[in-house]
């Protein structure tokens, strides 16, 4: 093992680690051998086996990297001065370098004379940056600005496990066991049932009293070498805020920042944990086992895990013989903003419900859009009656199909996909959303142009061209 590798994996368990992925059958044979010999930096990428297999080639040769060498060596101390003009932040970053060559990742600090004289004219730098991340300051190495990154052939897409998988984890485990019973039941996924009897550790539903905790990697990259044959490509450069010169750094684990760096981490991730002598973050960061934990910035709860049913199975008829639902709904700001309007129209062709509202919205609502200095108001005024046609019609809207047009692009496409940053749009949406799963309704919609527009009178309060046909009703406002 090379001694910068070594380093870097010295602690790691490495022949237990070989024998487990043997003994699992993970199809990546040659793990090992990259976590003994170093991760690549430049070049082709084997597959592995662990991801779906998705190609993307290089944009230039690891002999092209090497001549565009004779160009941006000299071009990256600019690049280091133009990423650290704050100079909380250059310092910051600064001392983690330092402090990461006492750990053993980088070596240095070097000058341009000593790195190009080692290299024999032919490295490549990347510049070093900071980024802010509440009240620390991350190190971010820029692999791609001199085409680090560009030279590295790719031929799998990561897919990394989120919150679902998490859950679903879970709800399998909930659902392998009965409360008081002696046996388990596990569906196989080529169908049937696995089943068995439990550990006594799992009877009496002690098993469904779930606990977890989230555990971070500390420093994850680093604890992964780079391959000593990319030594020429891993140099970073860093400024030194006290001489305001640019050093340089030779980094032995993996960069962060680095394309390749994400493959190889995420190959290795497969088994970690104390036992194989991966690092985790202790303090604040590693908390106790608990029936709430936080990961990836969502609360996930086993409070209630242990009942039975939490709610009747949510069913929608979307083959219902009945005809969909139709709503116009329309918003206007008048008198330059002054005046803020809305009004909606139904049309159910199974109940032969044919109604009609409009009115002002109120002002203290139109006031909390004004807070933070907006003028535009039409897209809160288009959101709003759709909120409120679902509280006035939910009876009529109870496990039917709706067909709902709008007069606004934005709204339009807030509605599909029930998101908007803007937080008091966000707060209609969320209540739309909610009355959806409490109606059992299924909402499509679609824009409707201003001269088809059946609610525009109505949101102009010109209710005369709707009594013929039409009921006007007193809606059902919503509580902000």
């Amino acid at each position: 093992m090379d001694p910068t590798v070594r380093e870097i994996m010295g602690n790691k368990k490495l022949l237990l680690f070989k024998q487990m992925l043997k003994d699992a059958g993970v199809p990546d044979e040659r793990l090992f051998e990259d976590m003994v010999q170093g991760f690549r930096l430049t070049g082709p990428l084997e597959p592995s086996g662990l991801f779906p297999p998705k190609y993307k080639p290089a944009v230039i040769s690891v002999d092209e990297l090497r001549r565009t060498s004779q160009w941006s060596k000299h071009l990256v101390e600019a690049a280091c001065r133009k990423a650290s003009q704050d100079p909380e932040i250059a310092r910051a970053v600064w001392e983690e370098s330092l402090g990461q060559v006492e750990k053993g990742w980088l070596s240095g600090p070097f000058t341009w004379d000593q790195m190009d004289q080692k290299y024999g004219g032919t490295w490549v730098a990347s510049k070093r940056f900071g980024v802010s991340q509440g009240d620390k300051v991350r190190a971010v190495d820029d692999l791609s600005q001199f085409q680090v990154n560009a030279s590295v052939t790719e031929t799998e897409k990561i897919q990394l496990e989120g919150l679902d998988d998490i859950v679903a984890l879970a709800r399998f485990h909930l659902g392998a066991t009965v409360s008081g019973t002696k046996v388990f039941r596990l569906p196989l996924s080529g169908g049937g049932v696995y089943q068995g009897r439990l550990h006594p550790d799992f009877r009496e539903g002690r098993a469904r009293r779930l606990k977890g905790r989230a555990l971070d990697l500390r420093s994850a990259y680093k604890q992964l070498a780079r391959h000593p044959a990319d030594d020429w490509a891993s140099v970073l450069g860093v400024l030194d805020p006290d001489t305001n010169t640019v050093a340089y750094f030779e980094s032995h684990a993996l960069p962060f920042g680095a394309s390749s760096a994400v493959t190889g981490f995420n190959r290795a991730a497969l088994a970690l944990l104390d036992l194989l002598g991966w690092e985790v973050s202790d303090g604040e960061k590693l908390k106790p086992f608990a029936s709430e934990f936080t990961m990836l910035g969502a609360v996930l709860s086993f409070k209630d895990a242990g009942c039975d049913s939490v709610d009747s199975p949510c069913r929608v008829n979307l083959w219902s013989e009945q005809p969909p639902v139709v709503i116009f709904t329309d918003g206007a700001c008048e008198e330059k903003g002054n005046q803020v309007t809305h009004g909606a129209v139904i049309v159910d062709p199974a109940s032969q419900t044919r109604e009609v509202f409009g009115g002002h919205i109120p002002e203290d609502l139109v006031t909390k859009w004004r807070s933070s200095g907006r003028t535009q108001l039409i897209f809160f005024a288009e959101l709003y009656p759709v909120l409120i046609a679902r509280r006035t019609w939910a009876k009529v809207l109870r496990n039917r199909r709706v067909l709902i047009f709008v007069d606004n692009e934005a709204a339009k496409a807030a509605l599909i996909r029930n998101y908007s940053p803007l937080l008091d749009a966000a707060h209609m949406l969320s209540d739309i959303a909610e009355l959806d799963v409490e109606l059992r309704c299924f909402p499509w919609y679609c824009r409707v142009s201003s001269k088809s527009k059946f609610s525009d009178a109505a949101s102009r309060l010109n209710f005369g061209e709707y009594e013929e046909c039409f009921r006007r009703i007193q809606p059902t406002l919503a509580a902000f």
